[in-house]
């Protein structure tokens, strides 16, 4: 599978987000753990972005994560003690500017104060 079938895919995920009106952008995306890859041989590929959200000093995040899966979510904040979440996610640690969870499948909301 080359990249331009997951093109569509990037784009109608760029389309979702006004990158001029909203206050949240997408961030980080790799396709088979690669920033730029001009072409992947995986027929099932594993895409993998971001998106951040900031509000005043106010950063959000709401995460769903598919039923029979996990997740390792990664929090941007500058103060690790302000960061709400709510449902299962257990706080995991800090590493580099995010707080780290690990949340099992649901629906998941985070804020944190920058």
């Amino acid at each position: 599978m080359k990249i331009n079938s997951i093109l569509p895919f990037l784009i109608t995920f760029c389309l979702m987000v006004d990158l001029q009106a909203a206050t949240f952008r997408p961030v980080s995306l790799s396709c088979e753990q690669i920033a730029n890859p001009l072409g992947i041989e995986n027929r099932q590929p594993l895409l993998n972005w971001k998106i951040e959200s900031i509000e005043g000093n106010t950063y959000s995040l709401s995460v769903e994560i598919p039923a029979n899966t996990s997740a390792t979510v990664y929090v941007k904040t500058t103060n690790q003690e302000s960061v709400k979440a709510d449902g299962q996610a257990t706080y995991f640690g800090y590493e580099d500017g995010y707080a780290v969870y690990k949340a099992p499948s649901g629906k998941y909301n985070f804020t944190a104060q920058q």
